[in-house]
């Protein structure tokens, strides 16, 4: 016998799975199902006499149960245990009596109770020898000398006689609750026994509750052998046939006959298909399912049409199906089971067979563990499978989306097992009584089916990087890579492909999901009314309404924005990977606007589209410069749309189209597009990629004359398409290998293209830039002209132009010591059809640009960990200090100037010439921040400092310098110096600043502060400070977000010039949250383009709590 035995009363129960749990009160429970397995057979029927059965052991029989796989383990804060040689086999039988918080587990079930008696014998597969249990026995043999189990595996028979049981831990499924219940099991375990306790003592106790646990066992075992047994009356159910008068309590109550309840059910439930028709899952009641009944106090009562059992005084009516794996627990106050008028064997184990239907009165409580059903009275038609619930409340969740549903109805009638039939129904994700946000609707049918899709993510995506706890890493969604000295060096990345068991699916198709189809359709707020919709089918995280807002702009005027679930709107069946929202917008001074947004996806696949326009737009837009432009009743829109295909593990395809009405749509709509979005293009791109070569060809234009990204505008002025490019490249090759190992490599790559550019038709004035100084300071040209004519008149083409280029690199990786070295050379070749003449201004040019450069990097790494280190007020314990000197020297030639070529790509013709050296000090401080056992490390510091020095003839390029290491033909060059850091005063606390200074024009070219508080967790503030000397602007922000109560946000914020002694613009917001939904107000001003606007927002919490994710770039959503 095997047995683990911890010194600590804490015991550990795992979750488990439904299985069957036979009892009633006044019986014994049964765990597992008959006939036995023909290793656990019972015994040949033999003559027996009373004598044998003396409860201390099995008198050598065997229940026929069926095994059930699992553990044994036992808890208590007092443990005694003895074993009892068998007079039947000569076997051992073992026994324990525990007291004091009693936890039992049997296989899957769990029991609590004050006191218990334990009979354990194994039965089979003994493969362990009897000196494992040795110790039971020697009351001199300590615990902590137990000898190694030799076997953690057998099967075992095992009563239990619990004194004032119950199962709070277990599945409503399949709990228990009496004042003495004995239990009887056989368990299959592939584990050793475990048993926890406080104290411990060998030997049996002088308990009397041992010997009334004795003689349970022996009552049990002579019923099993057919052996007499002195009938003694069952406090809880009556002898059948015995005159038993009915109790006062029990007439009060006396509900109608029978056929009055069938009656009365057959109006309430209507006419019923056979229960064949069931949905997913099948009928209610199964038939070969149990009824067990635990009554406070019960009356049976006889008759020729029917037999009744009359229960008050509190009730428990457990259903269990094991075979579905089901279980179903009904609980009233009192009640009545209808049955069939003949004699029932055993009243404890009723089957469907034998029950007519069961009435229950007051707080009435249905659940089978995923749904609820509450209400003053309930009926059950188990011949019918069918069920009606008045003045009803259903309540249910659906895991996957993590989305609660309540519904309240004048009545709700069960159908089948997972199907629910309301009217009059009010549907909420609140459990309030008047719920913020609801949802009406005169009939509704909820179907608990399996799930057709996945919620809202239709693509596994990467949660990101998560950092762990501990020094040993680990914890929460990532692991934390920990070196030897303790200190964290990055993060893993953990994929968020749902899982099963964490309220997660394991993938497309998997669990269940609730679905409504419903009719009479009413949306509320506080209970009233506001729109109507025919009917809707689809799960309860698609609501129809996904979006409501109403805004005013002191340009545009007022608008109501509202974004639909398209699929139901429309009356449409959604797809597993699909998801459609359509855009229902009233301007009052434009006209009606609608739009639709689409998202789709799967295993290899997924793509986005977003459409949007408006019909006779008569309104003003207001742009950036405060310029306002009045339309005259044109039609105006946006397209964007973009589709991912991984057709394996190599080949891939990307395709996008962009279309814009006009210039200034995207600006006056969704001006954070033209300011941060890739740029609008229409194209199409496949790329196969393996080890390290990769091969790609593109198709890419753009369907208008003008550019909408304002970073576009302010630097080139134009779009380029190119049609077709094919690149092939293949990255750091070892060359060489043989006699110098991997210190070479060699890096190629190839490029040839049919390239014109897209030169911007439209006049400044017509985007807003009316003002001559403003357009001639941004973009060097006068209001009524275009980037078109005055890019032309300096030789730019806007025609098709051929270009070949091959870039040639080779490295070589060297250790001098500490110092990494490595010495680098480039060549680069670029051949046109076109010389330029116009643009360079010579006829002299070549057709053939040849670049080559050559240079070093070098570096080294010194770090100290100072373990003295030691600081509660900045929260420091241990220091490491990383230093990383590193210095680059490069020179380049060309056989053209930078100037005399057009850029169709900054990479290729933006490089530059010149010599330049940089040295730099990068530096790091490292620390540890939690407790003792939980450190965690952090980079409290950070400081970089370079200095860079070109030559007198290098072509310099941006007026804010920078130094890229993989490329330095690519950086901007000049002298100049930068100093960046951070300091992560606390978790809550990080301060972050940054400045390049120009030490040719002595002075700061550019500089950058901020710091962020989060003070509390309800308050939390950020203030920055920029400034930019090209553009001679220099702003101060500051941002807060304070949660007033636990309902209320209030957003503050705002932008300062301080060059020119303004505001640039303030905005405010506050936000309540309901039950159901969101509330949010807001109100902004802008100085510079002086335009108000205010609006408020309402949502579906459910909706705001998953949030949804920007397409094609959007820096936010515009809904």
């Amino acid at each position: 016998m095997l047995l683990q035995r911890h010194g600590s009363a804490a015991s550990y129960f795992r979750r488990r799975t439904s299985h069957a749990l036979i009892a009633a009160a006044g019986t014994t429970i049964v765990l597992g199902a008959l006939p036995a397995i023909a290793q656990v057979a019972a015994a040949a029927p033999r003559s027996t006499s009373s004598t044998e059965f003396s409860g201390r052991d099995f008198a050598g029989l065997r229940f026929p149960m069926r095994a059930t796989s699992g553990e044994l383990s036992f808890s208590a804060a007092r443990v005694a245990t003895w074993s009892q040689e068998s007079n039947a086999t000569g076997g051992s039988v073992q026994q324990l009596f525990l007291s004091g918080d009693v936890q039992v587990k049997l296989g899957l079930y769990e029991f609590t109770a004050v006191k218990a008696v334990v009979w354990l014998e194994k039965i089979a597969d003994a493969d362990a020898p009897e000196e494992d249990w040795e110790w039971l026995r020697r009351p001199e043999m300590q615990p902590p000398q137990m000898p190694k189990p030799k076997s953690d595996s057998g099967v075992y028979q095992v009563f239990v006689y619990f004194d004032r049981v119950a199962s709070p831990v277990a599945d409503v499924r399949v709990s228990v609750q009496a004042n003495r219940l004995p239990v009887r099991a056989v368990i299959k375990i592939d584990r050793p026994i475990s048993m926890t306790y406080d104290t411990f003592s060998p030997g049996r106790p002088s308990d009397p509750f041992i010997a009334e646990g004795e003689s349970q066992l022996a009552a049990a075992l002579r019923r099993q052998e057919g052996v007499d047994v002195e009938s003694t009356p069952d406090r809880d159910f009556p002898v059948r046939g015995a005159a038993v008068p009915v109790p006062s309590e029990a007439r009060s109550y006396l509900p109608p006959t029978a056929s009055q309840m069938q009656a009365r059910a057959a109006r309430e439930i209507g006419p019923g298909g056979d229960s064949e028709t069931a949905t997913f899952s099948g009928p209610i009641f199964a038939k070969d399912g149990i009824f067990t009944v635990s009554p406070g106090d019960v009356t049976l009562v006889s008759g020729e049409e029917e037999n009744s059992l009359l229960l008050s005084n509190g009730l428990v009516i457990q259903y269990s199906d094991t075979r579905a794996g089901r279980s179903l627990q009904l609980t009233a106050q009192r009640g009545v089971v209808f049955m069939e008028p003949r004699r029932i064997e055993d009243l404890s184990k009723l089957r469907p067979a034998d029950v007519r239907g069961i009435y229950l009165e007051g707080d009435v409580i249905a659940t089978d563990g995923k749904y609820t059903l509450r209400g003053p009275r309930i009926y059950y038609d188990v011949r019918k499978n069918k069920a009606v619930v008045l003045d009803a409340v259903f309540w249910t969740y659906d895991a996957q989306r993590r989305l609660p549903l309540y519904v309240r109805a004048e009545s709700i009638r069960q159908q089948s097992a997972n199907e629910f039939v309301a009217k009059k129904a009010r549907l909420a994700t609140s459990s309030f009584f008047e719920p913020d946000f609801s949802v009406g609707a005169s009939t509704v049918t909820i179907t608990r089916r399996p799930s057709q899709n996945q919620p809202e993510g239709l693509i596994p995506t990467v949660s990101g990087w998560v950092g762990g706890s501990g020094t040993g890493g680990g914890g929460g969604e990532g692991s934390a890579m920990v070196d030897a000295a303790g200190f964290g060096r990055g993060y893993q990345l953990d994929t968020d492909y749902p899982t099963q068991g964490g309220g997660r699916e394991a993938g497309p198709g998997l669990g269940t999901e609730n679905y409504l189809e419903a009719s009479g359709i009413t949306l509320n707020a506080e209970g009233v009314p506001f729109f109507y919709w025919p009917s809707y089918e689809g799960t309860i995280d698609e609501p129809l309404l996904r979006d409501l807002r109403a805004e005013s702009r002191s340009g545009s005027g007022f608008a109501i924005k509202t974004r639909w679930n398209a699929y139901r709107l429309l009356g449409l069946k959604g797809t597993a990977f699909t998801r459609a929202d359509l855009l229902l917008d009233a301007y009052f001074s434009r006209g009606p606007g609608i739009g639709t947004r689409l998202e789709w996806g799967g295993p290899d696949t997924r793509g986005n589209a977003f459409l949007y326009g408006l019909f006779d737009d008569r309104g003003t837009d207001v742009l950036k410069t405060g310029d306002k432009i009045k339309n005259r009743g044109d039609n105006r829109g946006l397209i964007l749309t973009e589709h991912r295909v991984d057709f394996d593990d190599n080949w891939s395809f990307f395709g996008e189209l962009a279309y814009q009405s006009d210039a200034t749509f995207v600006e006056s709509f969704y001006p954070e597009m033209a300011e941060t979005r890739r740029e609008f293009s229409t194209q199409a791109y496949v790329r196969r990629v393996e080890d390290n070569t990769m091969f790609a060809t593109r198709l890419k234009g753009s369907l208008n004359d003008f550019s909408t990204n304002e970073y576009q505008l302010l630097s080139q002025g134009y779009s380029v398409s190119k049609l077709p490019q094919v690149t092939y490249l293949r990255q750091a090759d070892p060359i060489l290998s043989d006699w110098f190992g991997d210190i070479f490599t060699w890096t190629h790559e190839y490029d040839f293209s049919r390239a014109a550019m897209k030169l911007d038709r439209a006049r400044m004035d017509q985007r807003g830039v009316s003002n001559r100084e403003t357009s001639l300071r941004l973009f060097g040209i006068l209001p009524n002209q275009t980037i078109y004519d005055d890019l032309t008149s300096r030789g730019f083409l806007p025609q098709d132009v051929y270009r070949f280029d091959t870039r040639q690199e080779l490295n070589a990786k060297l250790e001098l010591g500490p110092v990494n070295v490595v010495p680098f050379a480039v060549g680069r070749v670029t051949g046109y059809d076109h010389k330029f003449e116009t643009f360079a201004g010579s006829n002299d040019e070549d057709r053939y640009r040849f670049w080559g450069s050559t240079g070093v990097n070098a570096s080294t790494q010194i770090q100290r960990v100072n373990d003295a280190v030691e600081n509660r007020l900045l929260d420091l314990h241990r220091m490491r200090h990383i230093i990383e000197p590193n210095a680059t020297l490069y020179t380049s030639a060309t056989n053209r100037k930078g100037n005399t070529l057009p850029v169709y790509d900054y990479d290729v013709e933006g490089i530059r010439k010149g010599t330049v050296g940089r040295v730099g000090v990068n530096q790091l401080w490292q620390t540890q921040r939690g407790r003792p056992g939980r450190y965690y490390s952090v980079d409290v510091f950070t400081l970089d400092v370079n200095y860079m020095n070109s030559s007198k003839d290098t072509e310099l390029g941006s007026p804010v310098g920078r130094f890229l290491d993989f490329r330095p033909e690519l950086s901007s060059f000049g002298e100049f110096g930068t100093v960046d850091g951070s300091w992560r005063v606390t978790d809550a606390t990080t301060i972050t600043g940054g400045t390049v200074y120009d030490l040719d024009l002595k002075e700061q070219a550019r500089t950058s502060a901020g710091i962020s508080f989060q003070q509390s967790p309800d308050l939390v503030t950020a203030f920055d400070y920029r400034h930019l000397n090209a553009l001679d602007l220099t702003t101060l922000g500051a941002n807060m977000s304070y949660r007033l109560a636990s309902q209320y946000i209030l957003g503050l914020s705002t932008s300062y010039d301080t060059t020119r002694g303004d505001f640039q613009s303030v905005g405010a917001s506050v936000s309540r949250e309901f039950q159901s939904l969101k509330l949010g107000f807001n109100v902004a001003h802008s100085v510079i383009s002086n335009e108000s606007r205010f609006g408020f927002t309402l949502s579906p919490k459910l909706e705001q709590a998953r949030g949804r994710q920007p397409i094609l770039g959007e820096q936010a959503p515009p809904r």
